[in-house]
């Protein structure tokens, strides 16, 4: 009976093992979201549009969805064009890994200087990307994020 329970526990505790994702993401995704934030800060547009998928979705606050890597270019080209200067910073809180999809929540800060002021506006939140592994490499599947600052009021 002994020997019986033993080889039970055993081939439990080899399942569960199997079923354990090895977790490759969270390290390549971090390094990632440093690469993400040298590229909106040197301007990169090449290299920001990289980073996502063939069938990626942007979903950025008050805008619609941009859907795709034209859409993706767009989108980004508009918002950093409004700026002489961004700097970001991304902080992941969690990366969770399911084969070949992660999710990353996490918070951001981002330092903007609007063209033809040089006042800095900061802007912090969170944010949520599904990454997707395509040919042994983490891109952006999903990308949605929105600020914590409080919405303007009518007065």
């Amino acid at each position: 009976m002994k020997k019986l329970l033993a080889i039970s526990v055993l081939v439990l505790a080899v399942s569960v093992t199997a079923q354990t994702p090895t977790g490759d993401a969270e390290k390549s995704i971090k390094q990632a979201d440093v690469a993400f934030a040298t590229a909106m800060r040197t301007n990169d547009m090449d290299a920001l549009v990289n980073f996502y998928s063939a069938d990626a979705t942007l979903m950025p606050p008050n805008l619609p969805g941009a859907h795709g890597p034209a859409a993706i270019r767009a989108t980004w080209n508009g918002f950093l064009g409004q700026f002489s200067s961004a700097d970001l910073t991304l902080t992941p809180d969690d990366v969770q890994q399911s084969g070949d999809l992660a999710v990353e929540t996490g918070r951001y800060m981002v330092h903007v200087v609007p063209k033809g002021t040089t006042a800095s506006v900061t802007d912090s939140g969170k944010y949520v990307v599904v990454w997707k592994k395509a040919d042994g490499r983490w891109k952006i599947y999903r990308d949605i994020f929105n600020s914590d600052l409080p919405l303007p009021t009518a007065h």
